[in-house]
């Protein structure tokens, strides 16, 4: 049994990298069929394949966080067991003068000592980065930013953590 949440994505990053070349493919495509010119076709194809690849919603298997009776897995991070895990809080969290939803872990040696690296991944550059590591060492999961609601995730911590 295991849990996963994923983040939401940075709006202002995509525009660039799939509508500018969705209209660029649309613009082509119109091209070719209203002045009979099936060789628009191509630059129509090359552009629907960036957006196809650049498409953050189409992205199958992008796992932002997840846990199961192992430990945890942050993507971008990589896998942490709970064994290393002294303790975790929940709890709201001040940036920019607003109080955030918060999850923070505390871990009983070094984070570069029990991170397991092995497909963590790399976060997109439309994926909004769900953690900070403080300068204590503890890892600070930033809540707001994950499509749940900061109780679910507390509550499947609170399942599958030691605490």
């Amino acid at each position: 049994m295991s849990r996963v949440f994923v983040t939401y994505y940075k709006r202002d990053r995509v525009v660039p990298k799939v509508w500018l070349p969705l209209g660029l493919a649309g613009f082509f495509f119109l091209v070719g069929v209203v002045g009979a010119a099936p060789i628009m076709a191509i630059p129509s194809a090359i552009a629907l394949v960036f957006v196809m690849r650049n498409w953050p919603m189409m992205q199958s298997g992008r796992v932002a966080l997840r846990l199961d009776a192992e430990g945890l897995s942050v993507d971008g991070l990589g896998f942490i067991h709970w064994d290393e895990v002294q303790r975790w809080i929940a709890g709201d969290v001040s940036v920019g003068g607003e109080g955030v939803p918060a999850l923070e872990v505390a871990f009983r040696r070094p984070l570069p000592d029990i991170l397991d690296r092995r497909g963590a991944g790399r976060l997109q550059p439309w994926q909004m980065r769900p953690f900070v590591i403080r300068m204590n060492g503890r890892l600070r999961l930033n809540l707001s930013r994950f499509t749940d609601a900061p109780d679910a995730i507390r509550d499947a911590f609170e399942v599958f953590a030691p605490n």
